[in-house]
């Protein structure tokens, strides 16, 4: 069977911060390494990990005045270099679960260069700018800004998706689960959080590539080992599963597990969604109508009435309501949740799908990717008419019941579940479950 790499080249640089000489670091430092593509000051730091949190509030006005201040000084770096930055993106950052609330004000220099090799250079003379202006204008004050050169069309990120049962991949994948299971617990030891069977592709807008069968190895965060040679050898094992022609992709990633979801249990099933029409760009997303939320469609199930679960938390977030409603009811949707304890809405919240959020984006993205991609885009105006008619029609379905904020079960945990009845006219449509599973297994396997 082929295997290829993942699609992030190794930068050819000395990782300061670990032990260079045994190759161990951090699960986040080697992967930092292999990304020639995302750039920042020092031999001993690395970008930090995407997908990362981004505060809403932005970066400080300080620091845009302060590298304006500079644009002559560190143009000048660039241009000796030869480094054509098309524009800058100015963020302000932390690790995504890491439970730190410290964000870095971070300037991104976009640049659209395929030749990386001087970047490392040159982000040390520009974060050194930095350094001494703020060293200047702000002597007491700790500097919290750190310069990123990147490339948004290079650099390394990938988007998931379920395997189709049934499919080459599917099968390509299930021949590999006993070996790679096996192997990644040998070598990864108590750093392994859990092993997927997945289909990835580059998270690029409009991207045109096929999404390539994945069996990705996700490790704690902060774990040190020599991920080079346990890399080497989960690929080699790999290499070993000579069913079928597909190409298959070994990837390592930095992933933890929530307690809440993996407490108690040895793995869980993927799943597979139905070929629905016209799913949001974003995922299967829905929300409340008049709210700026969103959130998953869950398992479907019969209450009643056929539908499924989702979140309280989205089924009431933020819901537009009328002065006859009013802030009390609201309180009280929080308290005891909605149709619960005989207190009944009076106007069930509308679910709609897409979310209000995802709509005008997922009609962007189609009549951009029609444009740029005609001959893979004849079955977008019949998406796009049936999300309008399902809007329309009065949405996906209504919040029948749900849990409210407080209300706690047995075990004395919080509860926080919705039961989103569909509409009659949808029932055809939406509502089927199906699980990945084969003879060997399952497709996703997690350890606590």
């Amino acid at each position: 069977m082929p295997v290829s790499e993942n699609n992030a080249q190794q930068c050819k640089i000395s990782i300061g911060g670990c032990d260079t000489e045994l190759s161990v670091s951090t699960i986040e430092f080697y992967l930092a390494s292999k990304d020639p593509y995302r750039v920042v000051a020092g031999q001993d730091e690395y970008p930090t990990p995407w997908p990362y949190n981004r505060n809403c509030y932005g970066v400080s006005k300080y620091t845009r005045d302060m590298f304006h201040r500079i644009e002559s000084a560190y143009g000048a770096v660039l241009v000796r270099y030869g480094i054509t930055v098309l524009c800058i993106s100015f963020e302000s950052i932390a690790p995504l679960n890491s439970g730190s609330e410290v964000y870095i004000d971070t300037i991104v220099l976009i640049s659209h260069d395929e030749d990386s090799s001087s970047w490392h250079l040159a982000a040390d003379e520009v974060q050194a700018l930095v350094d001494e202006e703020v060293l200047r204008t702000q002597p007491k004050k700790e500097n919290r800004i750190r310069i990123e050169l990147r490339n948004p069309t290079k650099w390394y990120r990938g988007r998931s998706s379920a395997v189709s049962p049934g499919t080459e991949e599917h099968s390509a994948l299930l021949s590999t689960v006993e070996t790679m299971k096996s192997k990644a617990e040998e070598a990864c030891l108590e750093h392994l959080t859990n092993i997927t069977w997945v289909l990835r592709c580059p998270l690029i807008p409009y991207c045109a590539k096929p999404s390539v069968p994945t069996v990705m190895v996700a490790i704690k965060p902060g774990s040190k080992g020599q991920w080079g040679h346990i890399e080497e050898q989960l690929r080699l094992a790999l290499c070993t599963v000579s069913e079928g022609d597909v190409d298959v992709k070994l990837e390592l990633v930095a992933g933890a597990l929530l307690p809440n979801l993996s407490n108690g249990s040895q793995y869980s099933l993927s799943q597979v969604n139905s070929d629905h029409w016209c799913p949001p760009y974003t995922g299967a997303s829905i929300g409340v109508r008049g709210s700026r939320e969103a959130g998953s469609i869950g398992p479907w199930v019969h209450f009643h009435d056929k539908g499924f679960l989702t979140t309280h938390h989205v089924a009431a977030a933020h819901r537009v309501v009328s002065p006859a409603d009013g802030p009390p009811l609201k309180r009280l949707y929080a308290e005891i949740g909605i149709n619960r304890k005989e207190k009944k809405a009076r106007k069930p919240p509308i679910v709609d799908y897409p979310a209000p959020l995802d709509t005008a984006q997922t009609k962007e993205r189609y009549e951009t990717y029609a444009k740029r991609f005609p001959d893979n885009a004849a079955k977008d105006p019949e998406d796009l008419k049936n999300m309008d008619d399902l809007y329309d029609s009065g949405g996906l379905g209504t919040v029948l019941e749900s849990s409210g904020y407080y209300r706690k079960n047995k075990e004395g945990r919080r509860m926080d579940w919705a039961f989103i009845r569909l509409n009659v006219q949808n029932q055809h449509m939406f509502g089927e479950n199906t699980t990945a599973t084969g003879p060997n297994g399952t497709l996703c396997h997690t350890y606590t």
